[in-house]
């Protein structure tokens, strides 16, 4: 549809700008023969300005030089009178009037030559010599008023010529533009219905509504963009259906392996404990501390199970949208962290109230927090949490006074099973950064440590999670 309007367009165009330049060229093929035929009055104005300055001349002089210069120019006249081709009904009227008005001209002028050789007296002649030009100076005079009003009947042809000449170049001219215009907005309209279309298609695809096809209804190029935008639907669904199966498995596995593999150790703790306790009094004291390192590794192994376990579930859990008192909920959480004595979480009081769900954000504190109580390198430490509005979400900082992270292991922590000491000076599993960082990942956010190299740590991460209604800031 969008190519046919194109074509008409183009067709359009072309038959207009041929109609304009058939116009043009019709209106100066007309303005070119009303420009030929005012030559006349001009050329019969040189015409008798040459015949009064040679008449001037022979009555000066008498040579027969001046004499033939007037007959040539009064002969050259009339047969420009003769071939000139008029076509205005009142200068044609006029023309046989000039002719004769010529003619006459040059008869009297002949008289006036010949005066002086055909009447020998005198006082005749010059008689018959002022009578003769009397004559002569009547017919310049005819002929001079003929030729205004000739010089008038084209002047005004010329400035009717120029008013109606611009009235239909302009007329033309305007039209032809409305009509481009209207096709213009006629296509622009099919245009846009089909990219506002093409746009609802592509944000209801963004929005993961996949389970209705795209509707397709042009051709050309942009039929083209709605197919390619229909089989980009179908193989993300398809892409989609194959990962919620896979994670669907991958969550079973997961499920499956951590309940399986619990079984057996505390098969081996409960071996432990009956092995300790009938051997009684014959465990020498390095024994005693084999079973109890054995169970150490036990629990840990529990811990890391548990810990996977979270890690696969982080983040994809569908918690609800409420809101959520930052502050108050970093009150809480120092009640339920039970900190060390002599350590201290400081909460700045511009704290935000957000639409959020409350869960994940209250882990990512927990995480961070416990996080800088177990790697401190002192029996007293401080905390402090601050916070700072974005454009979208906040940005949240957890900074503690401890021993500091050396710049080239700052990626690293929030891999999976990372720690930056041996799990025997520390337990853990590793498992507690990777879980914060995807579970603000989930939530739009980002998670880095920021500062220099030195002591102390800052993790910053942003949050601005989507669903329900708008998630920014309440206060």
């Amino acid at each position: 549809m969008m190519r046919r309007q194109v074509r008409k367009v183009a067709a359009s165009g072309i038959a207009t700008v041929l109609v304009i330049a058939s116009v043009g060229f019709a209106v100066l093929q007309m303005y070119f023969n009303l420009d030929r035929e005012s030559r006349v009055a001009e050329e019969l104005s040189n015409g008798l300005n040459d015949l009064q300055y040679l008449t001037t001349e022979y009555l000066a002089t008498g040579t027969p030089r001046a004499l033939k210069q007037w007959q040539d120019r009064h002969e050259s006249l009339g047969v420009f009178l003769e071939r000139v081709p008029v076509k205005d009904p009142e200068a044609a009227r006029l023309l046989p009037e000039l002719q004769t008005r010529l003619t006459t001209l040059g008869s009297v002028f002949g008289k006036l030559t010949r005066i002086e050789s055909t009447i020998p007296e005198p006082a005749r002649a010059a008689a018959a010599k002022r009578a003769a030009l009397s004559r002569l100076l009547n017919q310049i005079l005819a002929l001079s008023a003929l030729k205004d009003r000739i010089s008038s009947i084209y002047r005004d042809r010329q400035e009717s010529f120029a008013l109606w000449g611009a009235i239909v170049v302009s007329g033309v001219l305007l039209s032809g533009i409305l009509f481009m215009v209207v096709l213009y907005l006629r296509v622009l309209r099919v245009i846009t219905a089909n990219v506002e279309r093409l746009s609802t298609e592509i944000i209801r695809i963004g929005e993961g509504e996949l389970n209705e096809p795209v509707q397709i209804d042009a051709d050309g190029d942009i039929g083209r963009v709605f197919r390619a935008v229909e089989q980009a639907r179908i193989r993300l669904a398809d892409a989609i259906a194959r990962m919620e199966q896979e994670r669907a498995d991958l969550d079973s596995f997961v499920y499956v392996a951590s309940h399986d593999f619990k079984a057996p150790l505390r098969g081996i703790d409960n071996l432990a404990t009956w092995l300790e306790e009938d051997a009684g009094a014959a465990l020498t004291e390095d024994s005693r501390e084999h079973i109890r390192m054995m169970r150490r590794r036990i629990t840990r192994l529990e811990s890391l199970l548990d810990d996977l376990l979270a890690y696969s579930r982080a983040g994809r859990a569908e918690v609800p949208f409420e809101t959520v008192d930052v502050g108050e909920l970093l009150r809480d959480l120092k009640e339920d962290l039970h900190l060390p004595a002599g350590f201290d979480v400081v909460v700045a009081e511009d704290m935000p109230i957000v639409y959020s769900p409350k869960t994940p954000l209250a882990h990512v504190f927990f995480n961070l927090v416990n996080n800088a109580v177990k790697h401190h390198d002192g029996e007293r430490g401080r905390i402090e949490i601050t916070c700072e509005k974005l454009f979208k979400g906040h940005a949240f900082t957890v900074c503690d006074d401890g021993p500091g992270i050396p710049l080239k292991y700052r990626e690293r922590v929030f891999d999976m099973f990372q720690t930056l000491k041996p799990r025997d000076v520390i337990e853990g599993s590793g498992m507690g950064l990777a879980i914060t960082k995807r579970l603000v990942q989930s939530n739009n956010g980002t998670i880095s440590i920021t500062g220099d190299e030195g002591r102390g740590t800052c993790i910053r991460f942003t949050w601005h999670p989507t669903g329900g209604t708008d998630s920014a800031s309440l206060r």
